[in-house]
């Protein structure tokens, strides 16, 4: 019951964390995928 309890009592600040990581990734995202972008031809996308 103790183990059951303890995630109940970190599932919040898990949750929060994880949320402020995918935030993070997809700025880190949006601002890489325009100099990608403008690394390579669209062309290497597609084939």
């Amino acid at each position: 019951m103790n183990l059951l309890a303890t995630c109940t009592c970190m599932d919040d600040d898990i949750y929060k964390m994880l949320e402020e990581g995918m935030q993070t990734l997809k700025i880190c995202a949006e601002s890489m995928m325009p100099a990608m972008k403008f690394g390579q031809p669209s062309t290497s996308m597609e084939a």
